[in-house]
């Protein structure tokens, strides 16, 4: 082992620690530690983004007992972080990698002494840990932002976010009363939310204009709250069929007229009509018939 240094003297602080896997209590072997001077980065409470933005300045690597013993560092306060590198690309990548960290600020200078000895057996120096670890798999990082709404249906329209779980603090629409807009999630974390308008058809204007109001994470994933504004358009997209039946209306309505008689357009089928049998027993066993009638 060769130790090299750009300045007069070689740094000589010693930091033992342990590394485990959170849910099992069973050691971490080979997971890495980064060692980052508590003034070289920036701390938020919130959101701890050092393992993305941050290089260390000491990288230490435990053994197959989860035991790591980081040399060289200097007498001064470190954030430090373990990262179990399964890649082995020395980025950390939350949902594969497993990570696990430490409140606070920890000198090398001001910890107790700890016994360090050579194990014969397994052939690698080992010590009593000063840190110890408990490594988890963190849930992959999603931003939140209101990332695309739509509106499919005359209607119903629909809102995606970048994350589960929005916190939405106003939705209003300026010709649609609040009552009559209802907030259905289509997800389990909420990220895919259906509006209904329950307005006649002729009372919804081809667009839609509103605002949102919710939390969003800002350039350092920080979640503030936002008002964006909401744009939802339609456009009815006739059928070969329906543009056949609208031509033929069109065509009997002006017959009528020409020839000076009242015209009335003629009633549509209900879409919700529906026929149930009138005798026989009911077997609560068996599945219930329902004709729908859609001529």
């Amino acid at each position: 082992r060769y130790v090299f240094s750009t300045g007069p003297e070689i740094d000589s602080m010693v930091f033992s620690g342990y590394t485990a896997d959170g849910y099992k209590s069973d050691s971490v072997s080979k997971s890495f530690i980064w060692f980052y001077p508590a003034d070289s980065v920036e701390y938020t409470p919130d959101y701890d983004s050092t393992v993305f933005k941050y290089r260390p300045s000491v990288i230490a690597r435990a053994e197959n007992n989860g035991i790591f013993i980081a040399q060289n560092l200097k007498p001064i306060p470190y954030r430090i972080y373990a990262v179990q590198d399964k890649n082995d690309n020395q980025l950390y990548e939350p949902g594969t990698d497993q990570v696990g960290f430490i409140e606070g600020t920890y000198n090398p200078a001001e910890m107790p002494d700890f016994a360090i000895w050579y194990d014969s057996l397994r052939r690698y120096v080992t010590a009593e840990p000063q840190l110890y670890f408990r490594m988890f798999t963190d849930v992959q990082f999603r931003r939140q932002v209101l990332s695309e709404s739509a509106r499919p249906l005359q209607h119903k329209a629909m809102l995606y976010f970048g994350a589960p779980r929005p916190r939405i603090t106003n939705l209003v629409f300026d010709s649609i009363p609040a009552e009559r807009v209802i907030v259905d999630p289509q997800t389990v974390g909420r990220d895919t939310i259906a509006l209904w308008f329950d307005m006649p058809s002729e009372s919804l204007p081809d667009t839609i204009k509103g605002k949102i109001t919710y939390f969003k994470h800002d350039t350092v994933n920080r979640l503030q709250e936002v008002t964006e504004e909401l744009k939802l358009a339609w456009r009815l997209v006739e059928t070969k069929e329906q543009e056949r039946e609208r031509e033929k209306l069109e065509r009997e309505r002006r017959k009528a007229e020409e020839a000076g008689e009242e015209w009335k357009e003629p009633e549509k089928p209900n879409p919700f009509a529906y026929k149930l049998p009138q005798s026989g027993e009911i077997n609560p066993e068996e599945h219930l018939t329902i004709d729908f009638d859609t001529r």
